[in-house]
């Protein structure tokens, strides 16, 4: 092509020769707008205490020494003690938190969603082991039989308490705006406290016994925001895949 002549004006000859614009490559980390991962932890939550209550399992969820060590049920303890809650009131709270902070998720995008859940439950699962085994330093800071009453045969409450204390700290705390505001006795308050006194209030269903899993689990938060943010780990590609192809086709 022949270069534009001297006389055309300058803002035409600038808009000739410019080039092409490069295309912005797609994140690798959208955001996702169904939250697979949050409606399958509501889903299996609801699943998992509607069997406990049916089949009257109540006493055989918690994580407890004597089912851990004693019995030898650790695999299943392990298990059934994040997910099944044991009482009705509880569990209404547990499940309108799970699905209401599926924003967390939007933002966040579902797989670092999802290695963040995954870090922080396996750091709060051994820590409440650590406290059920009474290892020498449990036994000096003076945690787990001389902070719960009957500690050996009532352990911790069964539920998420640990991933929902997950998904309010930092996650809920950082990724969700303040929609509005209000003022009550001269004091300033946005809209997230209303949820944050629904996790307090699950939080201390039990006592002891469900504080100390919501302590550990946004300890287990904490570790998972440096994991993710400073290393930049998160689930592998084939995981992801594998969830697509199975889960996702339902959520």
């Amino acid at each position: 092509h022949e270069p534009p002549s001297s006389h055309e004006p300058p803002e035409l000859v600038a808009l000739t020769a410019r080039s092409p614009p490069t295309p912005i490559p797609p994140s690798a980390n959208p955001p996702s707008g169904n939250a697979p991962a949050s409606k399958l932890l509501t889903y299996g939550t609801a699943a998992a205490s509607l069997l406990t209550h049916y089949s009257r399992a109540h006493h055989r969820v918690a994580l407890t020494p004597r089912g851990l060590f004693a019995r030898g049920e650790l695999l299943s303890r392990w298990l059934t003690s994040q997910f099944a809650f044991t009482s009705p009131g509880e569990a209404c709270i547990g499940l309108y938190l799970l699905y209401s902070l599926r924003d967390v998720e939007r933002v966040r995008g579902t797989r670092r969603h999802a290695t963040r859940l995954l870090i922080a439950a396996v750091v709060s699962l051994v820590i409440q082991t650590c406290l059920c085994a009474d290892v020498p330093p449990v036994r000096w800071l003076g945690l787990g039989s001389s902070v719960i009453r009957n500690f050996y045969s009532a352990g911790f409450a069964p539920g998420p308490h640990s991933l929902v204390a997950a998904l309010l700290v930092p996650g809920f705390l950082t990724t969700s705006p303040t929609q509005y505001a209000f003022t009550m006795a001269g004091v300033r308050f946005g809209d997230k406290v209303f949820t944050l006194l629904a996790g307090l209030g699950l939080f201390w269903s039990h006592g002891a016994r469900s504080l100390v899993p919501a302590v550990a689990g946004a300890i287990g938060s904490f570790v998972a925001e440096w994991a993710v943010t400073g290393r930049g780990w998160t689930l592998p590609e084939w995981a992801c895949a594998i969830a697509r192809a199975t889960f996702g086709r339902v959520l």
